[in-house]
C-alpha cells in the first residue's frame, strides 16, 4: 500500500469538535434579546415597589391612630380626641371635654356627669392609657388650607362611648399619590380613599 496516494482524510466530527456542544451567533443574540426584555418589565415594578411599601406603612399609621382612639373610648366610657400634629408628625390622644357632642341628637348622649371632679386626677393605669401618640412618616403632607381653624384650634377628631365620631374630611400626600381621609360618624371607622397621582 502507498500512502502517498492516499491522503488522510479526518471525518467530521474530529474536524469541528466543538460544534455541537457551542451557540451561534444568532443564538445568543436572541438570549440576550429575551433577557432584556424581561429585564425591561421587571425592573419597573421593583422601582413602585419600596414607593408602595412606604404608602401603605404611612395609612397603617393613619389607620391604627384612628382605631385605637376609638376602641379607647368605648373601653373607657369616655370620649376621647385624637389631635394631628402637622408639624410634628404625630397624632396625640387626648381625653375630651365633657361638653363635647357628636351632634346626634339622642344617639349615644350619656347623662351629664354631676359628681365632684379634681382636675389634678390622673385617670387610673391601663394598657389603654399606655400610647399617647402616633408618629407618622415623615412622607405624609397634610393638606390643610382648606380647612378653616381658629388660631389657637388644632385638627382633631373626637370619638365617644357610644362609637361615633366626629371630624373633618382632609386631603393628604405621600409619595405623590394623593388620599382623603373621613371618619364613618357612625361606627368611628377610619376611611382613606386614593385620589389619584398628580
Amino acid at each position: 500500500m502507498s500512502q502517498a496516494g492516499s491522503a488522510y482524510k479526518p471525518s467530521d466530527d474530529s474536524a469541528r469538535p466543538f460544534s455541537r456542544l457551542s451557540f451561534t451567533l444568532i443564538e445568543i443574540t436572541i438570549v440576550i434579546v429575551i433577557i432584556g426584555l424581561i429585564c425591561g418589565l421587571v425592573l419597573p415594578r421593583l422601582g413602585r415597589l419600596p414607593r408602595r411599601l412606604v404608602i401603605e406603612s404611612a395609612l397603617s399609621a393613619v389607620r391604627c391612630a384612628f382605631r385605637d382612639a376609638g376602641v379607647r373610648a368605648r373601653a373607657t366610657g369616655q370620649s376621647v380626641k385624637l389631635v394631628l400634629d402637622v408639624e410634628g408628625h404625630q397624632f396625640r390622644v387626648e381625653n375630651a371635654a365633657n361638653s363635647v357632642s357628636h351632634g346626634l341628637p339622642g344617639v349615644g348622649d350619656a347623662p351629664p356627669d354631676t359628681s365632684p371632679t379634681d382636675s389634678d386626677t390622673p385617670p387610673p393605669p391601663s394598657i389603654l392609657n399606655k400610647l399617647s401618640t402616633y408618629e407618622l412618616s415623615k412622607d405624609v403632607a397634610w393638606h390643610t388650607d382648606e380647612l378653616v381653624l381658629g388660631p389657637d384650634e388644632a385638627l382633631s377628631y373626637s370619638f365617644f362611648p357610644d362609637g361615633a365620631a366626629t371630624g373633618p374630611a382632609i386631603e393628604f400626600t405621600i409619595r405623590k399619590t394623593r388620599f382623603r381621609l373621613d371618619v364613618d360618624r357612625l361606627t368611628g371607622h377610619c376611611m382613606i380613599d386614593e385620589l389619584s397621582d398628580y
